[in-house]
């Protein structure tokens, strides 16, 4: 439609500037040049109102859609990142299960000997060994929950500005 708008003014303004250039137009056929020039520009006026009306619901549409991608964007962006935080304290999780077991062990092969021998047998010098071992080993799972996390960011960060990299430039 816009085209054959365009193209239908264009022939209008060639006709136009032909009469323009007419020195010896009579005034009966410029009033009716006249006259059919001024039913085009309503009618083209009337046509630019209708685009520009349509145009405009077009764009409306578009504003809002964005306002719900924006808040879509977000909501994932969240819950992307509630996943990678609950993903990361997993991790962080079995590692210090790991690290508690072994040490458990270690601590019943070789110190278990040490404390029996200085305090005579006291279970409660042992028992305070251990205790001691697992109050340590929960600040340990915060400290290597916050480095996998950030190393999770910043591959995340790494993947999506490789992402935008592979997206072509407008």
């Amino acid at each position: 439609m816009a085209s054959n708008l365009y193209e239908k003014q264009a022939e209008e303004l060639g006709r136009a500037k032909a009469i323009l250039e007419n020195q010896h137009i009579e005034p009966d056929k410029l009033k009716s040049e006249f006259s059919k020039l001024l039913d085009n520009f309503e009618e083209t006026v009337g046509e630019l109102k209708l685009i520009t009306k349509v145009s405009d619901k077009l764009q409306n549409k578009l504003d809002k859609t964005n306002v719900t991608l924006d808040s879509k964007n977000k909501e994932l962006q969240e819950t992307l990142d509630a996943l990678t935080k609950a993903k990361v304290g997993r991790k962080a999780a079995t590692i210090i299960l790991v690290l508690a077991i072994v040490l458990f062990i270690l601590e019943e092969i070789f110190i278990e000997k040490l404390i029996d021998s200085y305090s005579g047998g006291n279970i409660w010098v042992s028992l305070g060994a251990k205790g001691a071992i697992a109050l340590g080993l929960k600040p340990l799972e915060g400290f290597l929950e916050k480095i996998l996390l950030d190393a999770a960011y910043k591959n995340s960060k790494k993947q999506q500005e490789d992402f935008e990299n592979q997206m072509p430039q407008n």
